[in-house]
């Protein structure tokens, strides 16, 4: 009975390494591009070359083009039922962020009609929607990081945002005490 418990464990464990294996060089293409947008996204930001701006805008539109389809997502999932409860875990945060940043992505500047004929406050609100894309992608990073350390080191030379990543009922403490102290809040 022993041994046939720790052959069972045996096998477990080397359907999860395998599982583990499939999905980060399954991902490996989805780190990459990632890894282009988010390249895109510091060059931009770092307005290094301004007479690039609008051009260098234009690239990180242009990638968008490039992002995996849902269906690429769900084959992950789909491998991933051979983890641990931790280790899937930990891959679903990761995978959430990532929808998180495709959502607001595939929006990036699809927003410009909201203002008049002003460059100046188009360019405002296009560099504030890469911003946020910048800390979107800093917590995916996060998430990768405890996921797969190794992978992760792709975005090792990318811009992060100053993140506090903890779980938002940790980031909400503070405003609910505060309210509870009647104090206001909103301050």
């Amino acid at each position: 009975m022993q041994r046939q418990i720790a052959n069972q464990r045996i096998i477990a464990s080397r359907n999860e390494d395998d599982a583990f294996t499939a999905i980060k060089d399954g991902a490996a293409e989805l780190y990459g591009m990632l890894n282009l947008i988010w390249r895109a996204i510091d060059v931009t930001l770092s307005n290094k070359w301004p007479q690039n701006l609008e051009a260098n805008i234009s690239l990180v539109r242009s990638l968008r083009d490039t992002l995996p389809t849902d269906k690429s997502s769900d084959v992950i999932l789909d491998i991933a039922e051979q983890l641990g409860p931790s280790k899937r875990r930990k891959l679903l945060l990761f995978l959430n962020m990532i929808r998180s940043f495709f959502q607001r992505y595939r929006q990036f500047d699809k927003q410009d009609n909201q203002f008049s004929d002003d460059g100046a406050e188009v360019l405002k609100y296009r560099m504030h929607e890469l911003r946020m894309l910048r800390i979107l992608l800093t917590h995916s990073y996060k998430y990768l990081e405890a996921f797969d350390y190794e992978s992760a080191t792709i975005f090792a030379d990318r811009k992060k945002s100053a993140v506090d990543h903890r779980q938002m009922h940790e980031h909400l403490e503070s405003t609910v005490s505060s309210a509870e102290r009647g104090e206001n809040w909103a301050n």
